[in-house]
This record gives C-alpha cells, structure tokens and sequence, in this order.
C-alpha cells in the first residue's frame, strides 16, 4: 500500500513538474504580445581572414538596421569558416575580439545576430552558434550535438532563450536530422528555431536537406529560419537557398545558390503553436521521455526558465 502510494505520488509529482515548466515556457511578459517581426538570412561570403570575416558581418548588420530587419542570421562557422585548416590557425583571444566588434555593432544598430563560429574552450574545438542582442550581449551561446568533421568536439546542451518577447531555438546543420533537439524546447515555449548549415554539396543529399528542416517546421507549427552558406568563398561555401518557413511549411521567401546573397521575410510568430507538441508529449509511454528532456533543458537554460518565473510573479501580483 505505501509503495503503491510513493509510486501514485511520483507520478503527480512529474505531471506536475512537466505542466510547470511548460507553463512557464509560455509565459509572456505582462502586456506584451507577439508582435511580428521582420527577419534576414545573409549567405556571407568568407575569407580565411576572421577580421575581413568580422567586417562583412558588421557591414551586413547596418544594413539590415537600415532595412528594419531586427533580426540577421548568417550561416554555420560564418566569422570562422568551416574549414578545419583555417580555424586551427585562429586563437581563441582572436576569434573573442572579433566577436566584441559584433557585439558593439549589434548594439549601435540596434538588432539581433545570430551567427556561427568555431569557438575553442578546455583544450577541444567546438562548432559554435551565438545570439547577441541588441545591448551587444551574448543571450545564448550553442554547440552543435551531432559534430560530423572529427576536428570538432559534440556539444551536449540544448537551447532556449528570447528574441525580444519570442521564445525560440537554435541548431546546427546536422542536428536538423534529430527531431527532438526541437521538440524539447517547443514543449517549453519556442515559437521559431534558428537553423544555421553549411550543407554538403552532393545532389543525392539536398532532397534531404529540403525536407528535413521544413518537417521540423510543421510537425512543431513554428517559424524556422534557415540560413545556409552560398556557394563560394573560403572552404569552397555550400549550396545555398536558405529559406524562411511558416508553421504550415510554406517557403515565404528563399534565396538562390548565390555566395553574398540576402532574403528577408516578416515572420508572425503569434501565429506559432504548441498545440501537437503538447498532444504527443501527452502520450502516456512517451510522457517520461519528455518529462525528462524539459528537465535536463531547464538545467541547461536556468535563465530562461528564471526570467519566466518572475514574469508569472509579477503578473500574479498585478491581480
């Protein structure tokens, strides 16, 4: 009987842990609605020089401020190339310096970056992502989980933060072909994913590309942004198209194969929804799964999850 109750007691335990956290995932500032917001994908064209790299970025941020976009997404390793050769030649004190020079731009213009960069701490290499916002600081700073060049070390965290009151996600290239590494932070709150490449080259491979990121846009019911190195440049560059994708899997704007080239689109994340998140993670033999992937993201988001807790307060209070 008692261990019938302690197992009974567990279970509402986690019930109400997973409902929680979701909750506050979803929370919004007190009354602010999502507005919409107009988005770019740059195919940066790279040089193995970071400094001349850095520049391009910074040049492309003005003009984007110009152009009302509030946020700018360049493509995987963009400040460092993804050339393996190239980076080992960089330190990490260089690679720091050039990232402060985004950061003061992104805090003279007033806009978000979200961009890739090698990145080297405790003796590895890993294949970084960084949002800044637009006070110039680093909100979230991501290594891509499934590394496919043995140069890089795999990260092991998942991502969560805000792009003003916009809950969303970031991954890299490869981690595309794992579905839950954007579910977990769908079922927290995300309403878009940042989705950075530089995706091989062969034919019998872009069909999958295609087909992949848009699943993760419908089968979530949120914005995606993809922005994927052109063809050129340092390392020889990717194949370009980088697409902006709606919650249904419309393409709204996408770009050619061209190295250099900008698409922008007004993207209405309000239109977002966690609707068939919270259906499947509502599964009773998948229920612990996702009780334990929020789990771990809280962890490894505290600040997140902090900032939405003291949202709730504050609106509770204000009653």
């Amino acid at each position: 009987m008692k261990s019938g109750f302690g197992t009974m007691l567990f279970r509402l335990t986690a019930v109400f842990l997973i409902t929680a956290v979701m909750f506050m995932g979803r929370a919004q500032k007190p009354g602010l609605e999502m507005a919409p917001m107009k988005v770019a994908c740059v195919q940066l064209f790279q040089t193995a020089n970071l400094k001349e790299n850095a520049e391009r970025i910074i040049r492309h941020l003005e003009n984007e401020a110009r152009q009302q976009v509030r946020l700018v997404v360049f493509p995987e390793c963009a400040l460092t190339t993804y050339d393996a050769g190239i980076i080992g030649g960089f330190t990490q004190e260089e690679i720091d310096r050039a990232l402060v020079r985004i950061c003061r731009a992104c805090r003279e213009f007033g806009i978000y970056a979200a961009l890739g960069s090698a990145y080297f701490h405790a003796g590895r290499w890993y294949n970084g992502a960084y949002v800044i916002d637009p006070r110039g600081r680093v909100i979230k700073r991501y290594a891509k989980m499934h590394t496919v060049k043995p140069f890089f070390t795999d990260g092991d965290e998942l991502a969560i933060f805000r792009v003003d009151d916009v809950p969303a996600t970031i991954l890299i290239c490869h981690d595309e072909r794992y579905p839950e590494i954007v579910r977990i932070p769908v079922l927290a709150g995300a309403r878009m994913a940042i989705y950075i490449s530089s995706e091989s080259k062969a034919l019998n491979k872009r069909d999958d590309y295609h087909s992949q990121i848009m699943a993760r846009a419908t089968e979530n019911q949120i914005f995606v942004i993809h922005c994927n190195e052109g063809d050129g440049g340092a390392g020889g560059g990717s194949h370009g198209h980088s697409r902006i994708i709606d919650p249904r899997g419309n393409i709204l704007a996408q770009a050619g194969s061209r190295v250099g080239e900008v698409v922008r689109a007004v993207i209405r994340p309000g239109l977002s929804s966690d609707e068939r998140a919270r259906q499947g993670s509502a599964t009773p033999s998948l229920r612990q799964f996702w009780e334990e992937g929020l789990r771990v993201l809280r962890v490894q988001n505290p600040e997140f999850f902090s900032d939405a807790e003291a949202g709730v307060a504050k609106s509770g209070a204000a009653r």
